[in-house]
Formats: C-alpha cells, sequence, structure tokens
C-alpha cells in the first residue's frame, strides 16, 4: 500500500511494526542499506543497527510504542547504522506514528558529509578547549559534544548525566550561581555567561571554565531548548592571576623594601646599590660605576636605555625602562624607574631609583604575544578567498583580504553583491547555480566544484569553488565559500594528459622498450612493450628502478650499475651498452640499451629516458660469427706461430735424442733437461697466447694489470713477420689497469691487426698509455681514475661517415669482411665500464683511444717457485688422460709421496672411499677441470668432499683463462696448477698445503 506513495522520495522510508519487524522498506532506504529490493521486508529493525547498540536499541522500541510520540533523532549527537556488508554510517532518523494502526513510520537520511563538516567544528572547538551542549527542556534530555566530556573529565557517552547530577561537577558556590541562572533561562528566556570553577583540579590547582547559554523559542514564544558553550580557560585565569600576583607581591616587596634602590652621583660617576641590586645584577659586593652597570646590561638593549637617561638628564625628568641584565649563565628582565634630583646646597645632580626583577612575568608576556603572532600569522596566510554569502538574497556579507590576490577584487568591490560577477556569462553561472541546488536537495552538507571563473582585469581562471550550507532550524540561513586558484595545477594536469597521450602513442609505435626514470621519486614508466618481450603482465611490471635491477644477470649487475653510475656522474650519455635480462619464463634476453639524460639549469641530471633493444638473436649470431673469426684471425697468424711452436718442437726433440745417446754422462743430462724445461715454457706461453687470442667476450675475470706489460706483449705477438714499424710511449708511473689481461689483450690484437691490414705496403704504428682523472658531476662523487691506451697508425684514414657506423655489427668496409671485429672491442670495453672512441683523417691515420678503470693495487709479481722439496702423504692423482696421470704420479713419487691415480670420477670416488674405509684417508686430491662425460673437476671436488671435507682438492687445466682457474677459491678448491705442471710449482703447492 506504500509502494506508489515512498517508490520516489530520495530519502529513505521504513514502515515498522510493534515487534520491530520492516513491513516496507523505500528503494531509497534498501539502497542506503545495501539490501535488494524486497529483501528489506519482514527483517528486525535491530539488524539495521550496530551490534553495540541493539540491546539499547530493542529497550527503546519498547517504550517508544506505546507512546508513540514524533521524534527526531540523531541531528545534535551522532547516530549510527549499518550497512547489509556490515559497514557503519551515521544518520539521522525521524520517527512518526501511522494514523491507521500500530506501524510507525521512520524516515532515514545518511548524513555522513554532515558529520565531516560537524568534524570539522569539533576540531576547531577541541583547539579551543570548548565543548558544547543542548537541553531538550521538553524531552528533558541532555546532549553533550565529546569536547564538553574532555573537559569535565567524564568518559565520552552517547548521553549526558542526568540534569540532576550536574552539581558534582563543580565547586558548591559555582553550582549555586549556576543552578539559578539555568533556571532563568529555562523559565524566562534570560541568557547568561558564568565564570565557573569545576569540581575537578589538576596538580596546579583549581580549573575554570566559562559557561554560556543562549536559550531557543518556538514559534508560540516558549522556550524549548537552551544550547549553549563551556569553554575551559584555566590557561587564561592562571595567567591573570599570575599577573595579578605580580602586582601584589610588588606592593609586598616596597613595603618590605625589597626592591633593589640604587643613587648615582652624576658628577663623580659613584654608584651606590643596597644588597637587592648586587643580587639582581649578579655582581660581588664592591663598589661599583657606571661602567660597572652598562657592562651589565645587555648589549642588545644598552643603546636604547642610555638613550633613555640622556633624555632623563638633559629634561631633569623621571626615568622608567625595561631591559635585560646578564646574569650568570642567563639573563634576567629588569624594570628600572628613577628620578634627576638637584641638591641647591651642594650644587650636585644625583639620579635616585629603584630595580625590579621582572623575569617571570617578562616571559610569560613573551609567551602570549608569541602566540597572539602566531595567530595573527595563520590568519594572515590562508591561501583561499573566504565568502560568507546570506540567504535568501545571496549578497556577500563578508571577504578576506586574499580575494584581490586570487580575483583581483577589493572587499570594497564585492560586499554586497552577488557571486554572479565572478562568471563570465549566465550559462556558466546558471551550471553552477543548479549544481549547487542539487547538492543542497541531496542535504549535503558540503559542496565543492572546480569552475572557471574571471578575474577583474577579464581573464579567465580556474579555481576550486568550496560552498559549505549553513542551516538553522532546517533552513538554509547562508553559505560560506572559499575559492581557491588552480589554475597552475589545471595548466600542469592538461600538458601532463598532452604528453602522457604523446607517450602512449609513440610507446605503441615502437617495438623497442621505452622507460622514463624520474630521480627525484625514483619512479619509473614503462611502455607496453615490456610485457609483449619479456612476457609479463602489466600487474607484473613495476614502477621501481629496483624492479630492472632485480631482473639483471648478476653477472652483469654490478658492470651495467657502474656503467649508469658514471653516465649520471659525468653527464656523459651511453649511446648502447649490452647485458642480460631475464624474462618471465626465466630465460636472458640480450638487451642493447640507450640513455639519454635530461639535466635542470644548474646542469644536474633530473631525468633519464632510455630505449631496450632485444639484441638476443643478433648476439647469437655474433658469437656463432665471433667463432669463425677467431678460426680466421688463428689462420692469419697460424704461419707465425706455427714456425715458432716448430722451432721449440725440434728443440725439445734434438735435446730429448741428445739424452737418449748421451744417458750415462750426468752433466749432459742437467744441461739438457734444462734446455728441455725452458723451451716447453717458452711453448706454453705461445699456447697461452692462442687461448687468450680464442677467448670469448663473457663477464670479465678483473685483476690488477700493467697496461704497458699487457700492450707490448700482445703488440709484438700480432705483428710477428709484419713489416709494419711500431713505437711505444708510456707515461712514467702508470697506475694498473683493472681489467680481464685475455679480454684487453684481445681488442689490442684486433686493433693491431686491423692497423696492420690497412697498411698493407707497411708503416708506422704508435702505442701510447697516459693516467687520466675525469672529474664527475656537480653535487655527485669527485673524479674517476682511468687509463687512456691510444693506437694510432699512419694508414689511409677512415671516411666520416664510416666512422659513425664503425662499431655497428656486421658493418663492415671489407670484401670478405664480417663486421664484428671493432663491435666486439666495443663490447667488451662497455664492460669493463670504460669507453672507445676513434679518431680518423684521411689520408692522415687513425688513432683508436681506449679508457679503461684504474686501480690502485700493484699487479701481482710473477711466482718465483723454490726448489723442489721431499714430502710424505698420500696423494690422489684425477685425470682421464693415461700419460699426464702417470708422468704426475711418477714425479710425486719421485718426491717421497704415496700415489694413487683414477681415470674418471667414480674411480676417483671408489679409491677415496676404501682409503677412508682403511683409515688412511688421502691428504690432498689432484684433479684435472676437464674430465670428458663425467661432471669434470667440479663433480670431483664434490663427492671427495661430501666423504672427506678434510681432504684438500687441486685443481688442474690447461685452460688457464677458465673462471674456476681464475676464481678457484671461490668454486671451493684449495689451489690450481697451470698446465703443463712444472715440478717446481707441483712441490710448492703441496708443501703449502701439508706444510
Amino acid at each position: 500500500m506504500y509502494d506508489a506513495l515512498f517508490n520516489h522520495i530520495p530519502i529513505g522510508i521504513l514502515v515498522v511494526a510493534p515487534t520491530g519487524a520492516i513491513r516496507f522498506a523505500s528503494p531509497a532506504a534498501e539502497s542506503m542499506f545495501g539490501f535488494s529490493p524486497g529483501e528489506l521486508t519482514g527483517v528486525g529493525i535491530e539488524a539495521l543497527v550496530p551490534l553495540l547498540h541493539r540491546e539499547a536499541h530493542v529497550r527503546f522500541r519498547a517504550d517508544f510504542f506505546p507512546a508513540r510520540l514524533a521524534r527526531q533523532m540523531g541531528a545534535d549527537r551522532e547516530l549510527l547504522a549499518v550497512r547489509k556488508n556490515g559497514s557503519e554510517f551515521p544518520v539521522e532518523v525521524g520517527l512518526f506514528p501511522s494514523p491507521r494502526n500500530l506501524d510507525v513510520f521512520a524516515t532515514v537520511i545518511d548524513v555522513s558529509e554532515r558529520q565531516d563538516a560537524r568534524e570539522t567544528l569539533r576540531d576547531a572547538l577541541r583547539i579551543n578547549k570548548t565543548g558544547t551542549w543542548r537541553f531538550d527542556l521538553e524531552q528533558d534530555e541532555v546532549v553533550w559534544s565529546p569536547e564538553l566530556f574532555r573537559i569535565l573529565r567524564l568518559p565520552e557517552a552517547d548521553r549526558a548525566p542526568p540534569f540532576e547530577t550536574h552539581h558534582e561537577l563543580f565547586k558548591p558556590e559555582s553550582w549555586a550561581r549556576l543552578a539559578p541562572a539555568v533556571a532563568r533561562a529555562a523559565a524566562d528566556g534570560i541568557p547568561y555567561e558564568l565564570e565557573l570553577e569545576l569540581a575537578a583540579a589538576d596538580d596546579e590547582g583549581p580549573r575554570i571554565a566559562v559557561a554560556r547559554c543562549e536559550p531557543k523559542r518556538n514559534g508560540e514564544g516558549k522556550v524549548i531548548r537552551l544550547v549553549g558553550t563551556f569553554q575551559d580557560v584555566t590557561e587564561l585565569v592562571r595567567a591573570r592571576r599570575q599577573r595579578n600576583n605580580l602586582l601584589d607581591r610588588l606592593a609586598v616587596a616596597k613595603a618590605a623594601a625589597g626592591l633593589g634602590i640604587w643613587e648615582w652621583d652624576i658628577a663623580t660617576d659613584e654608584l651606590v646599590w643596597d644588597e637587592r641590586m648586587y643580587e639582581l645584577y649578579g655582581l660581588p659586593r664592591r663598589p661599583v660605576t657606571y661602567r660597572d652597570w652598562r657592562a651589565a646590561v645587555h648589549p642588545a638593549d644598552i643603546d636604547a636605555v642610555e638613550h633613555e637617561v640622556r633624555a632623563v638628564l638633559d629634561g631633569d625628568g623621571q626615568f622608567r625602562h625595561k631591559f635585560r641584565v646578564r646574569h650568570g649563565g642567563g639573563e634576567r628582565h629588569i624594570q628600572a624607574a628613577g628620578r634627576v634630583h638637584l641638591d641647591p646646597n651642594e650644587g650636585t645632580r644625583r639620579m635616585v631609583g629603584v630595580n625590579m626583577d621582572i623575569t617571570e612575568s617578562a616571559l610569560t608576556q613573551e609567551r602570549l604575544g608569541q602566540r597572539d603572532a602566531h595567530l595573527a600569522l595563520v590568519m594572515h596566510s590562508l591561501p583561499d578567498a573566504v565568502f560568507t554569502v546570506n540567504m535568501p538574497d545571496r549578497r556577500i556579507e563578508f571577504v578576506n583580504d586574499e580575494v584581490e590576490n586570487i580575483l583581483g577584487y577589493t572587499p570594497r568591490d564585492v560586499i554586497g553583491r552577488t557571486t554572479r560577477m565572478f562568471y563570465a556569462d549566465d550559462r556558466s553561472y546558471a551550471s553552477f547555480g543548479r549544481r549547487l541546488s542539487e547538492s543542497l536537495a541531496r542535504g549535503d552538507s558540503r559542496f565543492r566544484s572546480e569552475e572557471l571563473l574571471r578575474r577583474k582585469d577579464g581573464r579567465a581562471l580556474h579555481c576550486e569553488v568550496t560552498v559549505t550550507f549553513k542551516r538553522a532550524g532546517g533552513e538554509l540561513v547562508g553559505v560560506i565559500s572559499t575559492v581557491r586558484s588552480i589554475e597552475e595545477r589545471w595548466q600542469a594536469q592538461r600538458l601532463l594528459r598532452e604528453r602522457q597521450e604523446q607517450w602512449d602513442r609513440f610507446s605503441a609505435a615502437t617495438s623497442n622498450m621505452l622507460w622514463n626514470w624520474n630521480l627525484a621519486d625514483d619512479s619509473v614508466e614503462r611502455n607496453v612493450a615490456f610485457q609483449s618481450v619479456f612476457g609479463y603482465t602489466a600487474d607484473e611490471v613495476d614502477s621501481s628502478i629496483a624492479w630492472w635491477v632485480e631482473r639483471l644477470h648478476p653477472d652483469d649487475r654490478a658492470r651495467v650499475l657502474g656503467t649508469f653510475e658514471r653516465a649520471l656522474e659525468t653527464g656523459q650519455e651511453t649511446t648502447g651498452y649490452t647485458y642480460r635480462f631475464r624474462c618471465r619464463d626465466g630465460r636472458y634476453a640480450s638487451i642493447r640499451d640507450r640513455v639519454f639524460l635530461m639535466r635542470d639549469e644548474e646542469g644536474r641530471v633530473y631525468r633519464a629516458l632510455g630505449a631496450m633493444e632485444d639484441i638476443t638473436e643478433q648476439t647469437r649470431r655474433e658469437e656463432e660469427t665471433l667463432r669463425n673469426n677467431n678460426l680466421e684471425s688463428l689462420g692469419l697468424l697460424a704461419g707465425g706461430i706455427a714456425h715458432d711452436f716448430n722451432n721449440q718442437l725440434t728443440s725439445i726433440l734434438a735435446r730429448a735424442e741428445l739424452l737418449e745417446l748421451r744417458a750415462a754422462d750426468p752433466d749432459v743430462v742437467r744441461r739438457q733437461a734444462a734446455q728441455i724445461i725452458r723451451a716447453v715454457e717458452s711453448a706454453s706461453r705461445l699456447t697461452g697466447q692462442l687461448l687468450t687470442f680464442s677467448k670469448g667476450g663473457g663477464t670479465p675475470i678483473r685483476q690488477a694489470v700493467s697496461i704497458e706489460e699487457l700492450a707490448r706483449e700482445h703488440v709484438t705477438f700480432s705483428l710477428r713477420g709484419s713489416a709494419t714499424q711500431v713505437s711505444f710511449r708510456f707515461e712514467a708511473g702508470l697506475w694498473s689497469a683493472d681489467v680481464d689481461p685475455g679480454q684487453i689483450g684481445q681488442v689490442i690484437q684486433n686493433l693491431v691487426l686491423n692497423a696492420d691490414q690497412a697498411m698493407a705496403k707497411g708503416g708506422a704504428l704508435s702505442i701510447a698509455a697516459r693516467n687520466l682523472a675525469l672529474e664527475g658531476q656537480p653535487g655527485r662523487a669527485g673524479a674517476r681514475r682511468y687509463l687512456e691506451l691510444r693506437i694510432t697508425d699512419s694508414g689511409p684514414g677512415i671516411p666520416a661517415d664510416v666512422v659513425k657506423r664503425i662499431f655497428d655489427p656486421y658493418f663492415t668496409t671489407k670484401p670478405e669482411g664480417h663486421g664484428l671485429g671493432l663491435s666486439i672491442c666495443h663490447s667488451i670495453v662497455d664492460r669493463h665500464g670504460g669507453s672507445i672512441q676513434v679518431e680518423s683523417a684521411v689520408g692522415v691515420g687513425t688513432s683508436f683511444v681506449i679508457r679503461l678503470p684504474a686501480t690502485e693495487v700493484s699487479p701481482r709479481p710473477g711466482d718465483v717457485e723454490p726448489t723442489p722439496r721431499a714430502g710424505r702423504g698420500r696423494i690422489l692423482v684425477v685425470d682421464d688422460l693415461d700419460d699426464v696421470r702417470r708422468t704426475i704420479s711418477q714425479t710425486l713419487r719421485a718426491l717421497g709421496y704415496r700415489v694413487t691415480g683414477a681415470a674418471a670420477v667414480d674411480d676417483a670416488v671408489a679409491a677415496l672411499r676404501r682409503a677412508v674405509d682403511e683409515g688412511a684417508p688421502f691428504d690432498v686430491v689432484v684433479t684435472d677441470l676437464t674430465i670428458p662425460g663425467t661432471g669434470g673437476g667440479l663433480e670431483v671436488l664434490r663427492r671427495v668432499k661430501e666423504l672427506d671435507p678434510a681432504v684438500r682438492v687441486v685443481v688442474t687445466s690447461g685452460y688457464a683463462n677458465d673462471p674456476v682457474m681464475a676464481r678457484h677459491e671461490a668454486h671451493g678448491f684449495d689451489a690450481k696448477l697451470v698446465k703443463p705442471v712444472r715440478l717446481r710449482a707441483l712441490s710448492a703447492v703441496l708443501t703449502s698445503l701439508l706444510g
């Protein structure tokens, strides 16, 4: 029966039976409480009340239905309801009995925004230590604000204590004044304002409050309600009383001669002080002069005091001044008064007076002054234009001074006019009024909107307008409006939208991974290519720089971050550095990253932009071509190397045959054996150079290296059999290079071979090196140390258009070239955190300039191997080559060790297990690094350590540049031996391990 009546009413309507069951719920009520249509019918009304208040609500309903008087609840205190999902919200409820039956109509209004406004008011009252109260005379109900409970030192509750108990909150004499005042206000409508002493004192004494009351009448003139405020003025009263006490103490001091009394003979400059004066100034008891007094006065005050003294002396008047004196480690405030007296008999002038210590009072006044100044500063610093508009004529009653800064009008321009003056046309003003009316109809307490206003000079201005409604008795009586300029924010947002649209379009148009790093907040914006290339979802691509760092390959991370840090410090953009990046499926993609830097007016980098290119397939092809290139390069050098190597083999073979013929002659055997050893060492160096040349471009295995020795070795090696003339120029005191000698040696060899090929008819090659300190960017780290290596040839030179592309992969000007040599050089130097550049002029020649990081660590000198020593202990030799295994075993036995051999991992483990079971374990295991098909030396290490953790393990290999050999300790080995293994080196290692 209620459907047609209430379906279109915007507030919630409920019809409730005496049992509490809901007979009807309007659509607005169902929506407000989160129920589906018809779902509330039959539900108990207590289901809409928070669990904490349900018991009280049941009692209220039991008391209400017998009388069934219309009531309005929640207007002046918080009344909570609960939605279907359990969330609570404040409401205002009206109860109206049905004229036809026992049902009750309940209107429910969501007052969340109204509560927000009240919270703002409550905060203001709390800061001012002011509570509000309401006494409904018809309902005999007293309502307090939370602040009033706090002022009266009572726990906060829904209801105030009954009025008949209020006398317990005040001192009897205060209640004797308050009770009659309340009675007069209720009976005759007489307001009051009383200063009262509260019953609850604190540690500093009684507490004082000011109670104010304003009676409210109905249309017939009857007083129906008392409203008012209750302000804690304890601090103000105490300050006032303190001031009065100071006056009282002054009177007592005068009466008891407690003031400091002084006399000054102006002619003789003699001062006479009483005891109190010495106490005030903290000076010893001795004769004092004007100079002594002047030295005691605070330097900031002496000029003003002396000016006052001179004025008094010139006019024979009275002296009265306040100043500070330095007293001990602090200062005192003094009130001084004096008068000039003329002695007609002696013809002299004297000044007599008193001093009083007013330090406490001065400090109190200073604190009060600071508080007043702070409040004034806050009022004058409000950034918004504030208006008050009355109703119903909508005229502006008040406006602050900020209206002139924002809208260009003075307060005189706008008082008495409407806000229509701030709009360009009637249409925009009408639109604002319509939206404002809709907000008011919804029961909103506040309305906020962005408006395009017009300044007095005609310029358009984007503003944020906030309107707070002032209601009285449900009627709108006025509004408080604030206007804030958001022109800069609006323009910034417009520009941001335009830039974001440009970024989105450009990002979608490229297959590269684009990123934009804001260094100020450490946030990174990335395009969608990060998802398509690396396989991540949009939710998995994080906006932090850490997301990128975590996915760098562990072996590349330090190098890449170092490169990036240097770019930020030096301000030099990186045109393309490479690294490996982890995809979502766990594989690593090869990436070339280009970084572009943006700087502010002072040259500081504040943003970095970059483009990441997936070069995985290109890298694979480069590595394949690199292997072929190494073979081709080796072929070019094969003639010279084969010549040298055959010479060494000839020497070894001839001397071995001589040993066979002259085995009975000990002197011949020793001499020839020594020569064979030197020949083998020379051949070993050749193989080492070949290994270096054939080594790939992986992660650098760094060590301190002499760049001079490295350059000389590889230049000489590369120019074997060449007609090129080479010269070296190395700066004295060169630093050490922090590099992988094998990789940088390969760079030198590639560049030297290119230069040699460019000078087919012969020419000159210059190798120079110097120290170089590069300054960092202002505000960042200081200079960084580098070594600069310059390789210059006298060849035909390189055209400018070719120089631009010389480091590009697969770019070559040679008919049979592959275009990877210089690209590989660039990649190796980049992985070292250095740089490589080319300088060339056609017809003059070409220079390659390489900058490599330097270190203060000195290069490790070559090991001086001692004479072989006899030893004792059990040794297990693991090597798949029978001849090598037997030779090492025989050598060890010759030194006195007990030796067992094994050709494979399983054989080594079985031998070790037997030795442990027999109680005679091996002391040292000497294992080759590469044992085909068995996991090699690393597998030997793992399995023998599982059986016997105490055993020492030595790794041997002919691959001196293998990472395991370069950092054997990091892989768990106790020592290493590079093949071919010399007896001296083997003896030295075993002696160091076994003692």
